[in-house]
């Protein structure tokens, strides 16, 4: 093959690359994550959002995690499928209020007189 000719080849194929026909991109599919209740913070593949949020990703299995104030974590895996649209929920409990929380509770009930004696 003439010289010239290999530089037209690598010329033409320098181009596709650069115009982006080269090797195809990788699926991905989406996953939608919602919380209840709703707008916990959620963390998956090293992205934090607030719950409903989407994430376009590879497939594959990912941790995710919900956190949400004064309710219990959730930790749960999502799989993400090629070309997918999968929807997960995560459900967080409430937890107990904190001391805290109970003393601010019990101050602001007024108390049962009970037998004489008060009662919170």
């Amino acid at each position: 093959m003439p010289r010239s000719s290999v530089f037209h080849l690598l010329g033409v194929a320098g181009f596709l690359v650069a115009a982006g026909c080269g090797a195809p991109a990788p699926p991905t599919g989406r996953i939608t994550v919602a919380s209840s209740p709703p707008g916990a913070q959620v963390t998956l593949n090293g992205k934090v959002c607030a719950a409903p949020c989407a994430f376009d990703l590879a497939p594959g299995d990912y941790p995710v995690v919900a956190t949400l104030l004064n309710h219990a974590h959730v930790e749960d895996t999502v799989t993400v499928t090629a070309n997918g649209n999968a929807y997960k929920t995560l459900h967080l409990l409430r937890m107990l209020p904190t001391e805290e929380e109970a003393k601010q509770m019990h101050l602001r009930k007024k108390p049962a007189k009970i037998n004489g004696a008060y009662a919170f």
